[in-house]
């Protein structure tokens, strides 16, 4: 690839790794205004910035507590925004993902990084370098894809004789999550009386619309649990409760 080349892909990255954190901020700031009151546009920028850290799979300390697992379908939510505006970065030609990725990927880290210095506090620490790497990676990843998509790269461009094994690996992970799904559905239903109870027991006032939200949000943990759990692998609760079918 020439220079120029590697010049026009450079730009829509840097585009894109400005535009997700941004844009992702934006949306967390509206929504920490639109649950509760009293906070200055500092203040909600501040916890905008750690959520969007959080959700991009970043850890945080708060109270000597570690806080690490998210709702998947928050990071769906986070996956989908990076690379709707990865794609719409590379509205032009079609670039290299090996150029766009890693620099999409590289100054979204910095700026990770940067945030999680920016928004520590002594209650909520952000660890900067796993902010980073996480950042990298989940950025890269989702640019990557744009990239190939925007290139019309079937199967991430790997050859063609290798694309019936794609094919059924993707198959057979789809009928497996499918069976865990099912599973999951079927245990809700059969317990309704018992997730009523739980309702009645978290449902905050004011903020029940928000506690729904969370629960959605998390079903796809707890698909991801339930195919761990059917493959024979436990699945931790904390200190020393588990989940397994021996």
């Amino acid at each position: 690839m020439s220079d120029a080349e590697n010049y026009t892909a450079w730009r829509p990255a840097v585009r894109t790794a400005l535009l997700a954190p941004t844009l992702g901020i934006l949306l967390f700031t509206l929504i920490v205004f639109f649950i509760s009151d009293g906070w200055t546009l500092e203040g909600a920028l501040r916890r905008a910035a750690v959520v969007w850290l959080f959700t991009s799979g970043s850890s945080m300390q708060t109270d000597g507590a570690t806080v690490g697992i998210i709702p998947l379908g928050v990071l769906v939510i986070q996956g989908g925004l990076t690379y709707f505006v990865a794609a719409w970065s590379l509205r032009g030609a079609p670039v290299d993902p090996r150029v766009f990725a890693p620099v999409a990927a590289g100054v979204a880290a910095s700026i990770a990084a940067i945030l999680a210095v920016v928004v520590s506090t002594d209650e909520i620490t952000i660890p900067m370098f796993r902010a980073a790497a996480v950042t990298f990676l989940f950025v890269g990843s989702q640019a990557g894809l744009a990239a190939l998509h925007r290139g019309k790269r079937v199967w991430f461009g790997m050859p063609r004789r290798w694309w019936p094994v794609a094919e059924g690996s993707a198959a057979t992970l789809m009928l497996f999550f499918g069976v865990a799904t099912l599973l999951l559905l079927l245990l809700l239903v059969t317990s309704l009386q018992d997730s009523a109870n739980m309702w009645a027991t978290l449902y905050p006032q004011g903020q029940g619309f928000l506690l729904g939200l969370f629960l959605i949000l998390a079903f796809p943990t707890a698909v991801l649990w339930t195919g761990a759990v059917l493959l024979g692998t436990p699945v931790s609760l904390g200190g020393d409760a588990y989940v397994n079918l021996a």
